[in-house]
């Protein structure tokens, strides 16, 4: 089932047995707040019929995939180990990544331990069986094909059945069934009898990173004490999952999942299907509890992955423990935000807060940032950008107001109930009045760390408290943003990287942007159609949308 807006675009997936029980559920909530919005928001409900929960259960998972629904869940990682992703292209690439976001994925190996051998690992293979690496596909060649590293599918004389083949080793050599040792030790040898110094000292680091990288597997292998532990613990408006992975039987890392949910039952299916339906290695063997397995039973043809209910010993006690990681981390995060609202004398109970601030040098590049932290917890679906489009000079005050004005004229944006400025009473006065007297408005001044409300009172916590925490964590959250945002807009080899993964935008092309613009800002600021006169209108046509859509995302 999909619930719809008034524009036809899609709220929410998902799926049920019974559909007249699951959705008459929505319009009865009364503490699930992103419920009620839900509710509020849609203005429609379509439905489709399947045949089987798990036909459903893959086609929930496109259409998320397509619509990318606000309602359904976005997973945040505390902390992940990198993979290795075949991607789903007609000429597919090998990347090393942490998330994966909105990659088209054909197969997936890991989790592994070490980022760099893994992204060392990813550069010889592409090397040794010539994979191209460049996002989009060039119309010229790269580099990486003249020195032949790459079969070149972007001149169009590839075959792609061919380059198939390539990939075909590639997985073959991930899943641990080929080496190519044997022929990298030949091209060694006959590079050196050659006086090839450079090409024998690529094989030969070559052979010692794809060593390093079989001894480094660690779920891939199906040796015995490797296993997951998963538990899961939710209340009305969130859900905390804990994954904990064991190799020879010792805890390897814990990785925490946040997430607000609409309904328990698509929230688990569709963390099962998105991590271990793409995953190729050896079957992995999950430990979880009674009601987890109940939820995930009917999908589990779908999934390469074998589920057990521990009920005594060893595993039953690494279950219990991950249980009570997730209550314990629940349970902290809600007494926070009650904490608040009494010591700070809020008005609402915070459950969802955003912090701006401000970026620029001398007024230059001037940029702001919007962070959102739901019920305690990071909501960066929701983060927001701006180009300071108004005021020129060193003037924080006036970006801030800016910023703020413009963020409050969006009335299809969520309301929040506490908004956080970064700086002491002089920020504060400067937007007091533009933002709407229902919302509790705090900032917290540099250095001695005091809070203020907008009554100007000042509240003093203690350096551990768990409010004060929170409160420098959105704060720290929003500068990381802001400056992020900041360097990406007036760094030139930022530009020149954005610029290169454009289709239909070459080497040469680039070159002659670069010799007279040294920025995003350079460029908009010079116009349209003097870029045309520098490197013509087809291409300045591509630059310009390019950059128009940017503009939209900064807001």
């Amino acid at each position: 089932y999909l619930f719809l807006d008034e524009k036809g675009k899609v709220l929410y997936v998902g799926k049920a047995k019974n559909l007249k029980k699951r959705v008459s559920s929505y319009f009865r909530e009364k503490e699930n707040n992103k419920v009620k919005l839900l509710v509020r928001k849609h203005k429609k409900i379509d439905y489709i019929i399947t045949n089987s929960e798990t036909e459903a259960l893959i086609l929930e998972n496109n259409l998320i995939k397509k619509h990318r629904p606000r309602f359904n869940i976005q997973l945040k990682d505390d902390k992940t180990y990198p993979y290795l992703v075949i991607t789903d292209e007609r000429f597919p690439r090998l990347l090393k990544v942490n998330r994966v976001g909105k990659l088209k994925i054909r197969k997936k190996y890991g989790p592994f331990v070490h980022g760099k051998m893994l992204k060392n690992f990813a550069q010889v293979m592409n090397s040794l069986l010539r994979l191209r690496t460049c996002r989009n596909l060039k119309k010229t060649p790269c580099l990486r094909k003249d020195i032949d590293r790459c079969l070149g599918p972007c001149t169009g004389k590839v075959d792609q059945k061919e380059y198939l083949k390539n990939i075909a080793v590639l997985e073959e050599i991930l899943k641990g069934k080929k080496t190519l040792a044997p022929e990298i030790k030949e091209k060694m040898k006959s590079s050196s009898e050659k006086e090839e110094f450079e090409k024998a000292a690529f094989y030969r680091d070559a052979l010692e990173i794809i060593d390093h990288f079989k001894k480094s597997q660690i779920v891939e292998a199906s040796g015995k004490g490797n296993h997951e532990v998963i538990a899961i613990a939710f209340n009305s408006l969130r859900a905390v999952i804990i994954v904990q992975y064991y190799v020879k039987d010792r805890l390897l890392n814990t990785v925490k999942h946040e997430v607000d949910y609409i309904d328990i039952e698509d929230l688990l299916s569709e963390f099962f299907l998105e991590r271990y339906k793409t995953f190729d290695g050896a079957k992995k063997t999950i430990y979880t509890s009674r009601k987890v397995y109940e939820f995930i039973k009917p999908y589990l043809k779908t999934l390469n992955i074998e589920i057990k209910v521990p009920k005594k010993g060893m595993k039953k006690a690494r279950l219990e423990l991950a249980l009570t990681n997730a209550e314990t981390y629940l349970k902290d995060n809600s007494k926070v935000l009650s904490n608040m609202m009494d010591r700070l004398r809020l008005k609402n109970l915070p459950l969802r807060i955003e912090c701006y601030d401000i970026s620029n040098v001398s007024g230059q590049f001037a940029v702001g940032s919007m962070v959102v932290f739901e019920n305690g917890f990071k909501s960066s679906n929701e983060y927001r950008r701006f180009r300071i489009k108004k005021i020129k000079g060193a003037n924080d005050f006036a970006m801030m107001r800016e910023v703020i004005e413009r963020r409050f004229s969006r009335k299809d944006w969520d309301y929040p109930q506490a908004v956080v400025i970064d700086g002491g009473k002089g920020q504060l006065s400067s937007v007091s009045d533009i933002i709407p007297e229902s919302v509790d408005l705090l900032s917290i001044a540099k250095r001695f760390e005091i809070i203020y409300d907008r009554d100007m009172n000042e509240h003093y916590l203690s350096k551990e408290s768990a409010i004060l925490k929170l409160i420098q964590n959105i704060r720290d959250e929003a500068h990381r943003f802001a400056i992020s945002y900041y360097r990406k807009r007036h760094s030139s080899a930022f530009l020149r990287s954005e610029l290169l993964d454009l289709t239909g935008i070459g080497e040469k092309t680039v070159e002659k942007i670069m010799k007279n613009y040294d920025s995003y800002d350079s460029i908009i600021e010079a116009g349209k159609e003097k870029l045309t006169t520098i490197i013509g209108k087809r291409q300045s046509e591509i630059i310009y949308r390019f950059l128009k859509k940017e503009e939209k995302d900064g807001n």
